[in-house]
Order: structure tokens, then sequence, then C-alpha cells
């Protein structure tokens, strides 16, 4: 069940945590960053925000997860070859991580490769049959 859409059950809250989220960044406060790029990807579908927030909180710190998040906020904002070469780089640090691959193989199809992306998808579900249906961040 997506928790989005005006007037859903969880509207209220999904603008309550938009709203605290924005207020932290405009302090000049960094940890809501990765939260950023969450909302705008999964909740509100905004790539060039989601971008925007990815940028961020990859200048501060790269590692496989910073560039695992750029690249699937360049995936909703429709930057496919640029999505590729960021997975690319998440998976290169050797990150098992099933919602990686996913993603990794989403992206890979979305670009044109069709063979990758469901070898990506495949190693996805081999790790955890579950993934795909819903993200949780803690």
């Amino acid at each position: 069940m997506r928790a989005r859409g005006p007037g859903g059950p969880a509207a209220y809250w999904n603008e309550l945590a938009l709203t605290g989220y924005l207020q932290s960044a405009q302090r000049g406060e960094v940890h809501y960053y990765h939260h950023l790029v969450d909302y705008y990807t999964d909740v509100a579908e905004d790539g060039a925000d989601a971008v925007k927030w990815a940028y961020k909180d990859l200048q501060l710190r790269e590692n496989f997860a910073t560039q695992a998040a750029l690249a699937w906020a360049l995936y909703h904002d429709r930057r496919f070859s640029e999505a590729v070469h960021w997975v690319d780089r998440a998976l290169a640090s050797g990150v098992v991580d099933a919602q990686i691959y996913f993603r990794a193989g989403e992206i890979y199809s979305a670009a044109g490769n069709e063979v990758e992306g469901r070898n990506l998808r495949e190693r996805a579900l081999n790790l955890n049959p579950a993934v795909g249906r819903f993200h949780l961040h803690h």
C-alpha cells in the first residue's frame, strides 16, 4: 500500500515529516538529507528534488549508500545513463544488499539493458523474496 495521495491516510504524517526535514535543512543541519531523498523518490515522486538532496548527501559522505540513493534519484528524474554510472559505483563497493540490487535492476532495465536488469532483480529476490514490496528506513 502506498502512503501517498491527497487526503490519503498518511497524507498528514507525510506532510509533517517533510516540514520537519526541510526545517532542519534550513537550519543548516544535514542529518535528514537521506530522508528527503527517500521522500522525493518514494512519496512525492519528484526526481529533480530527489537529485538535489541526493547530491547534497553525497557531498557529505560518499559511500555505497549515498551512491545508490543518488542513482535511484536520477532514475526517478529519468536520467538513466547517469543512474547506471552511480549504481555501478555502489555495486563496485562489494555491498550485498537486496534493495540495491533490485533498484539497480530497475535502473539497468530503464537504461535499455534488460538482461542485466533481470539478472540484478533475480539476485535481489534470491536474497529477499519480499524486496521491492515496501521500503523501511530506520
